[in-house]
């Protein structure tokens, strides 16, 4: 559905802007999570993921924690 290779990408093209590794993973989080959430629904299953420009909405920020998950 396009989450993987958007994701590499989007790494990928963060890095070429400039940013730091870490940040650039930060990013491309937050820009496939936009794309996830307003992708729209095509026949059964997750649809693909919308490709909606740079993430700017606190919803996409990711939520980091140092406890590890349970």
């Amino acid at each position: 559905h396009g989450t993987g290779c958007t994701l590499s990408s989007a790494i990928a093209s963060c890095i070429a802007l400039g940013y730091s590794l870490k940040d650039a993973l930060i990013l491309a989080k937050m820009y496939v999570h936009k794309g996830i959430r307003l992708g729209e629904q095509i026949g059964k299953g997750a649809g693909p993921v919308m490709h909606t420009g740079f993430p700017n909405e606190q919803i996409d920020m990711p939520v980091i924690s140092e406890q590890p998950l349970k």
